[in-house]
């Protein structure tokens, strides 16, 4: 089964930093994909600094797992998001700083007992 990645606008608005729910990242699903929602089981996150390209994103593999979310409202447009809060970054959300966010799919979840870079390894082909 192929993954393709999914569809992100190339900006989105600025947010609140002390947003207790986080700040939403929409996307939408490929046409590509068809009828594999069931198939995507969570979305690898990376996030750097626009200005020096560094990974802010708090662990050790630099790349959040999370989970697709979807309100109501946004099941009427098909778009789904993931949430990132301040705990996820490094310091937490600064003002005035741009943050680049890389979105993928993956149709495996990893287990504990796997260290992240075995698992990324292992598993190229099951990411979008």
């Amino acid at each position: 089964m192929a993954l393709y990645p999914p569809i992100v606008a190339s900006s989105m608005p600025a947010f609140d930093i002390n947003n207790q729910n986080g700040v939403k990242v929409y996307f939408s699903l490929p046409n590509y994909n068809g009828d594999k929602r069931d198939e995507i089981k969570n979305v690898h996150v990376t996030i750097r600094n626009q200005a020096s390209n560094v990974s802010v994103v708090n662990n050790v593999s630099d790349i959040l797992i999370k989970n697709i979310q979807q309100d109501e409202l946004d099941k009427i447009y098909n778009r789904y998001y993931i949430s990132i809060t301040n705990s996820d970054i490094v310091n937490g959300f600064s003002i005035d700083k741009l943050y680049k966010v890389q979105l993928r799919f993956s149709s495996v979840i990893r287990s504990e007992e796997v260290t992240p870079a075995d698992f990324f390894t292992n598993n190229l082909d099951k990411f979008s």
